[in-house]
């Protein structure tokens, strides 16, 4: 069965007529060649991972909760906190889970999304909301598309503004054997580099992002990932934008290190020496420009 349109939803002319003529007596005409077929609407499953202490989650439901056709919540942590309460007043589908930080960001995804049943799936946090919310529904419908790239806005106030703006796949299809992949800095993927086939970016909807408010905060989240970012080395050393992400820790990391003691170690020298193995080989090896122009910052 076909859902019903939304208010405002343009789907072209619907209204026709055919008149007879004096040289045209009306018997049986072919109708079918002018009409066309309804357009189906396909549905649409939000998955979020929150600690069960969060309480930003309203806010980001909000801005979700017109579009989406079920809301899936892992909450972790434990079975007492305003992240539960949120999901009851929402009338979302929450489940308690393990933290990520434990078991890995994507094995923690990959929870939410078995769990999803609509024919899209927006992957989104509680410290995100979703920009023009309702531009999103004209995108949910047969095309060939796997994924769609949504704007991701990191808006701060130290310094004051907006730090930078990534395109991430936030937006894919459900049921085509996509994974999340990666200890931390997860991504979908239908397998270990293999991206996600056909994807368009989008430029009326976007997510905004304040997780990196403060350069205190900042450096918080770093020193929280960067266990996850060792251990996804270790287990995923192949992965390709994983080698990125540890070239710019390891530079951070002698960023930080040298502003405190205003020297250089052989500590530092030796992260400067892995920065730039790790640039040559995704110039030399991957040849993913993307990556290499991102990671050139940290490489210099």
């Amino acid at each position: 069965p076909y859902a019903p349109l939304p208010p405002g939803y343009v789907v072209g002319s619907y209204v026709w007529a055919v008149e007879p003529t004096k040289d045209w007596a009306l018997g049986q005409p072919n109708y079918n060649p002018l009409i066309r077929p309804g357009v189906q609407q396909e549905t649409l499953s939000v998955c979020m991972i929150v600690r069960s202490d969060g309480d930003t989650l309203a806010k980001t439901l909000r801005t979700v909760r017109a579009e989406a056709d079920e809301i899936i919540v892992g909450i972790t942590d434990d079975k007492k906190g305003p992240a539960w309460e949120i999901c009851k007043r929402f009338r979302v589908k929450a489940f308690q889970m393990e933290s990520p930080l434990e078991i890995g960001f994507a094995a923690a995804r990959n929870k939410t999304i078995e769990r999803a049943s609509g024919d899209w799936i927006l992957w989104i946090d509680d410290d995100e909301t979703l920009t023009w919310p309702q531009n999103l529904r004209k995108y949910l419908r047969p095309n060939p598309f796997t994924a769609y790239a949504v704007p991701h806005h990191h808006l701060a106030v130290e310094p004051l503004g907006l730090i930078k703006t990534d395109m991430p796949t936030r937006l894919f299809r459900n049921r085509r054997g996509v994974r999340f992949f990666g200890e931390v800095h997860e991504h979908p993927e239908f397998g270990l580099n293999k991206g996600l086939g056909l994807v368009y970016p989008l430029d009326d909807v976007s997510i905004a992002h304040n997780g990196y408010e403060t350069e205190l905060v900042r450096r918080a989240r770093f020193v929280r990932n960067l266990p996850l970012m060792r251990r996804d080395r270790e287990l995923n050393p192949d992965r390709v934008l994983g080698k990125f992400l540890w070239a710019r820790d390891l530079a951070q990391q002698n960023r930080f290190e040298f502003e405190q003691f205003q020297r250089t170690t052989p500590v530092m020298w030796k992260r400067g020496e892995e920065v730039i193995a790790l640039w040559r080989e995704l110039v030399l090896k991957h040849k993913d420009l993307r990556l290499v122009l991102d990671c050139l910052p940290y490489y210099s």
